[in-house]
């Protein structure tokens, strides 16, 4: 069955529900094939008075329809009086040529991934004062959340943990710095926890910001390594 790419300049009831359409959004771009979504750019105005820093791209797209949709939503965004689209993403085996295709290029690299075998022997870190955080009803697919106290006792850092065959994604949220021992102790809580209560998990993955040594510490401490993919920036010049 073949491909056809529908414009959206306008929300829909549809859009909405199928979270196609957030706040600030001004177009969609999407790939379907028959009545089954196979590929969308969320395009957003972010209200920046440089017109540079107007549009963002929001893709979920994969390498073989990233060019087409790409395309279609610079167009949009030019419509839309930026001058450059950027998105993140993950930078994979079929990025350069698709850039190039594109014309665009990469911008800084704003993160990796890191991961950690919880087959592999490692040393759980101190206590600290871990607690654990009731499952928030939109979670989606979490099994747990674990988080971290402040001194006053106020939360400043948290994990959600989802399992998925035999890898737990482990995604994290911080307002606080907090130093290196402070976050090895909430991480391994989290993998002590998984390791309890999930024992098909063989793999834990956590995304971790370029700048931030403190968790790369922590997390170098417990096992953890940086994989091969990256997060990164992509800016395509709309002339």
């Amino acid at each position: 069955m073949s491909t056809s790419i529908e414009i959206h300049r306008e929300s829909t009831e549809e859009l909405i529900e199928l979270d196609l359409w957030p706040n600030g959004a001004v177009a969609t771009v999407l790939e379907t094939e028959g009545e089954q979504i196979t590929g969308s750019v969320i395009l957003i105005d972010l209200g920046a008075e440089d017109p540079a820093l107007k549009i963002i791209a929001v893709p979920d797209v994969t390498t073989d329809n990233l060019v087409p949709l790409m395309r279609e939503a610079a167009g949009l965004a030019r419509e839309a009086g930026g001058t450059v689209l950027r998105w993140i993403a993950e930078q994979d085996e079929g990025t350069a040529q698709a850039l190039a295709e594109l014309g665009a290029t990469q911008g800084e690299e704003l993160g990796r991934t890191w991961q950690a075998d919880l087959l592999a022997e490692w040393t759980p870190q101190g206590s600290g004062a871990v607690v654990e955080l009731p499952i928030p009803e939109d979670s989606g697919e979490f099994s747990f959340f674990l988080g971290l106290n402040d001194a006053e006792g106020e939360l400043y850092a948290e994990y959600g943990v989802e399992v998925e065959g035999d890898t737990a994604s482990l995604v994290h949220n911080r307002d606080g710095e907090g130093t290196t021992e402070e976050l090895a102790a909430l991480v391994s809580a989290v993998l002590t926890k998984l390791k309890a209560e999930h024992s098909e998990v063989q793999f834990a993955e956590t995304f971790a910001a370029t700048e931030d040594e403190q968790l790369a510490r922590a997390l170098t401490s417990l096992g953890f390594s940086p994989v091969q993919v990256s997060t990164v920036e992509f800016l395509l010049p709309l002339s």
